[in-house]
């Protein structure tokens, strides 16, 4: 089953939104979360040397919450 959930509808979604605010991004990683509330991505972007964590509702493609770290910690 392992790259199941990239089949699935709202991923390529959730990625685009994960990359919308980064002109020059790169998805470094990325998974689904199934939880009893919903399903959520974790979409990782590294610009630069900045890596971007991103956790997207997957029924809304609303942001949850995003963290930053260099990629050098």
């Amino acid at each position: 089953a392992g790259d199941v959930f990239m089949t699935y509808p709202n991923y390529k979604k959730a990625q685009e939104i994960a990359l919308s605010n980064h002109a020059n991004g790169t998805i470094t990683d990325a998974d689904r979360d199934v939880e009893p509330n919903g399903i959520f991505y974790e979409i990782e972007v590294t610009e630069g040397s900045i890596e971007y964590d991103y956790t997207i509702n997957g029924s809304d493609g609303a942001i949850i919450r995003t963290t930053q770290d260099s990629v050098h910690d």
